[in-house]
């Protein structure tokens, strides 16, 4: 009886050091004294979290961590919960800090109970050798920044360059945090400030109460500048904005350049509200652009479902932006997309490719109209971009440019259209055609992202895409985990690569890549930042991603039939 009450006094005394330590580091004593009583060593142990075990199928099936010992060899670790009614979610290439109990074997893989963990943050420059060492990690959700804020998310779902830093904008569409030590709270911008920089909290959308969203995740950044007011008197300086929005309210944040607050275009709620779709509420996509009738600078949104907004600069509202009183379009299906291309405002929607036609009293013109075979689930047509024709002058820029689309669904495809040529309009490429079989896919998942190749001068397009293979493919739900991009070239080919990281024991899971920029810093010239992970309807947890890579890496070509 004695021993047992002095067994439950010592395990009540490491408990309580370990709750005032709010750490990872034990008091030496109590260390030994925890070992004697357990007959196992209690560890702290930093490393990658690997594939340990995978079932019948190729799937993961344990988790673990690899470690390098002071001697440089590698341990891995069986993780093991030792918290009830905890559950770990672990993400495959995650940095992690975990302090538990570890066996006392020798064998080739141990244990370790974890009783408490930590995912690292980090930002891995981009090898020095003409960027052909491959990508490199830059985010996984599920970490702190360095001000201990949580940065999670299901999706990486946007990305922008502004006033010299890199923006990113995440969603917990399908978060499944119950259970987990994970917050749970609305969507989140990201900042990083520099190359060698670690990702920070910059913005949080959620409500007073500190849990509830007010957004659920962020659609888009675009970046506008006005140079006059909504009623067209010129402004003495441009003024420059970064704009979001997203699931939740259909409405516009701001930030103005050189400043860090937010600001709410449309403080009444239902301002701007025209109606819903199955997916809610939502401020899917922004452009800014100059009618070329009036010489107004105006700022266009597209709200889901059913219309366009359009509204002015005006530094005397709280928010801003004047916006008009009436939608300027009105239609069904989800606005996908809106680029100002060579002076010309498209509009993805539904199943159109819309043109605006400047002026007084303006007006939406189709210049496109989806197959009605392709199974779509209601957002066809991507967002349009600038690019050269084949016979061009190769800058995207001139009479010869072209506009460039993608279409989701059961017939992805790109189509670029030519509006020297009567709006010609020619297949660039099937991705049925490209990787039989699929039964879904997108292309050109939020625009093209233009590049030049540093060793031939020529412009490239980088584009991000999603597929669902075959019934019985694998991967997520038959989803393709890798992050899948192409190359375009000025002559309309189209090239496959793929993300991949070597200095990652393992790749995680991408699902998808749906944004695409160029690094904004002086020390990475030809460097561009890629995010995302699409959940497509299903529950997961820490699931979104940023990787970097240098174009010498990019414009690499990945054989096809090794993804099938």
């Amino acid at each position: 009886m004695r021993r047992t009450i002095s067994l439950k006094i010592r395990w009540i005394l490491f408990a309580s050091i370990m709750s005032v330590a709010g750490g990872f580091c034990l008091a030496q004593g109590n260390q030994g004294q925890y070992e004697d009583l357990m007959k196992d060593r209690v560890e702290n142990v930093t490393g990658q979290v690997v594939v340990i075990s995978r079932n019948g199928e190729g799937r993961a099936r344990r988790l673990g961590i690899e470690s390098t010992l002071p001697d440089g060899k590698k341990q891995r670790y069986w993780i093991w919960d030792d918290n009830k009614g905890r559950e770990l979610i672990f993400r495959v290439g995650q940095n992690v800090e975990v302090q538990g109990i570890t066996n006392a074997g020798l064998n080739r893989t141990r244990s370790i109970r974890v009783r408490k963990y930590r995912i690292l943050g980090g930002n891995q420059q981009v090898a020095n050798d003409e960027g052909e060492a491959g990508f490199r990690l830059s985010f996984l959700a599920g970490g702190l920044d360095p001000g201990g804020s949580f940065l999670g998310g299901t999706e990486v779902r946007a990305l922008a360059a502004f006033d010299g830093k890199v923006f990113a904008g995440n969603g917990y569409w399908n978060e499944l945090a119950e259970g987990t030590q994970d917050p749970y709270h609305g969507a989140q911008v990201l900042v990083l400030d520099r190359s060698d920089g670690l990702w920070r909290l910059d913005h949080e959308f959620t409500l007073a109460d500190g849990k509830t969203p007010e957004l659920l995740g962020l659609s888009f950044f675009e970046p506008v500048t006005f140079a006059t007011d909504h009623r067209g008197e010129k402004l003495k300086s441009e003024v420059r904005v970064l704009t979001t929005g997203g699931f939740g309210r259909q409405t516009l944040y701001l930030r103005e350049s050189g400043k860090s607050d937010w600001i709410d275009t449309a403080p009444d709620k239902d301002a701007l509200k025209i109606g819903e779709t199955p997916f809610g509420v939502e401020t899917r996509c922004a452009a800014g652009h100059t009618d070329k009738a009036t010489g107004i600078s105006h700022l266009f949104i597209g709200v889901t479902s059913g219309g366009i907004r359009k509204g002015g600069y005006d530094p005397a509202l709280p928010g801003k932006i004047r916006w008009d009183e009436k939608a300027e379009y009105t239609g069904e299906g989800r606005a996908m997309g809106l680029a100002d291309c060579n002076g010309v405002l498209y509009a993805s929607f539904g199943d159109k490719l819309l043109r605006r036609i400047d002026g007084k009293d303006p007006r939406w013109e189709v210049v496109y109209t989806d197959d009605p075979g392709n199974r779509t689930g209601g957002s066809a047509v991507r967002r349009a971009a600038i690019v050269s024709s084949p016979d061009g002058d190769g800058d995207g820029a001139g009479k010869q440019a072209s506009v460039i689309f993608g279409i989701e669904g059961s017939k992805a495809r790109t189509i670029r259209l030519d509006p020297t040529n009567g709006n010609k309009q020619t297949v660039e490429l099937s991705m049925p055609e490209y990787f039989s079989p699929i039964r879904h896919g997108i292309i050109d998942y939020n625009g093209v992202t233009r590049a030049i190749n540093p060793k031939n001068g020529q412009e490239t397009g980088l584009m991000g895409l999603l597929m669902l293979g075959p019934s019985g493919f694998g991967g997520f739900y038959d989803w393709h985990e890798d992050g899948l991009i192409f190359w375009r070239t000025r002559d309309g080919r189209y090239h496959l690569n793929k993300i991949v990281d070597p200095t990652l024991a393992e790749m995680p899971p991408l699902v998808g890549v749906r944004q695409i920029i160029a690094s904004p810093f002086e020390d990475e010239r030809n460097v561009f930042y890629f995010s995302g992970y699409d959940t497509v309807g299903h529950p997961v947890h820490n699931t979104g991603w940023i990787f970097k890579g240098h174009i010498n890496s990019i414009l690499k070509e990945y054989p096809r039939e090794k993804i099938r």
